[in-house]
């Protein structure tokens, strides 16, 4: 085993939850995978019955099975995923430290569930979270690591073998808590044989779209738990007027960071396109304007977590109810240019 290695990553387009930030770290650089990236991450979903207290939850839309079972990452051609689980880790190696090393020197990335709480870059919050671990070094006895150690930030920093050792100690049974990665993930950069595969999908980012838009997402699933594509903007609405009503001292920023990460990446979809179809350039300030809509209405729910008053999240609901109807128009235009193109 070498004393100190590290895997190749970029500073992800977009960056929100674990599955979004670790293919993305993984793949981008590499401009032969944007073909990929460009026919995905169009569905969002969010879950519909908002309790009280409970924050407003949007994602980009993976899998119905759970949180981290990336059935992304499984279709995903550029990426083999693997997985293992802490109670095998510990029979077969003697930490979880050395489990990792190994694999690394292998060219995997690791993905596992840690206690913030025991490691420092996370300046004292608690509970656990999804780490991503992309090298090591022996002499500074620190493993490379990528997380939103900070304010939400995604950030690559070093983590000290100490405190990490420290962070894995929960008990076995623990991984398979809501939120946990139910094991190690390793994550292999590949290129296979069948070279198609890697092929641009202009038919899948239409029918996404179809999707994304649909009023009664009756094509992906008929379900009283979640809510799909547009739909989203109505939960928001609906979180913040509930927000009006029950006094809500503060509004959590989730749902309108996705929905900022999910038009920037609609734009670097139109940009990439528009490298071989130019006539598709007409749809960049549109999206230019979403996001800058987006970025103020933003700074509008901030302003309100500050000042408390009502009038600043009845302006945030004109807002979002504005931008649902401009996405729409958008994306109707969008869907129609594509459709010539196919």
């Amino acid at each position: 085993m070498s004393m100190m290695k590290k895997l190749d990553v970029c500073i992800p387009p977009i960056t929100g939850f674990f599955h979004i930030d670790i293919p993305l770290a993984i793949l981008y650089s590499d401009k032969r995978t944007h073909a990929w990236v460009f026919s995905n991450y169009i569905q969002l979903y969010s879950i519909e019955n908002i309790e009280v207290n409970q924050p407003c939850f949007i994602d980009f839309y993976h899998s119905y099975f759970g949180a981290f079972r990336f059935l992304e990452l499984a279709t995903c051609p550029w990426i083999l995923f693997e997985r293992i689980s802490i109670k095998d880790i510990k029979e077969k190696w003697a930490n979880e430290l050395i489990f990792i090393k190994s694999k690394i020197d292998e060219n995997k990335y690791i993905g596992i569930t840690v206690l913030m709480e025991k490691i420092q870059n996370y300046d004292g919050r608690s509970g656990s979270h999804n780490l991503f671990i992309y090298g090591y070094n022996d002499e500074k006895e620190v493993l490379y690591c990528a997380d939103h150690f900070r304010k939400g930030v995604l950030s690559f920093e070093e983590v000290s073998y100490n405190d990490f050792e420290n962070a894995t100690t929960y008990p076995c049974h623990d991984e398979l808590n809501w939120g946990a990665l139910e094991g190690v993930c390793m994550f292999s950069k590949i290129e296979r044989s069948h070279e198609k595969i890697y092929d641009l999908s202009i038919n899948k980012i239409i029918f996404d779209l179809k999707m994304y838009l649909e009023r009664e997402t009756l094509t992906i699933r008929k379900d009283d738990y979640f809510i799909f594509g547009l739909n989203c903007y109505d939960n928001m609405i609906y979180y913040y007027k509930l927000a009006i009503e029950k006094l809500m001292p503060e509004i959590g920023l989730k749902a309108i960071h996705i929905q900022r990460k999910h038009k920037k990446i609609m734009l670097l979809r139109v940009e990439y396109l528009a490298q071989e179809y130019p006539m598709l350039k007409v749809f960049f300030a549109p999206l230019e304007k979403l996001l800058i809509d987006l970025e103020l209405t933003l700074n509008l729910i901030i302003k309100y977590n500050l000042k408390r008053k009502h009038a600043i999240l009845e302006k945030v609901i004109d807002n979002i109810l504005a931008i649902k109807e401009n996405e729409e128009q958008i994306l109707k235009e969008f869907i129609k240019a594509l459709t010539i193109l196919e």
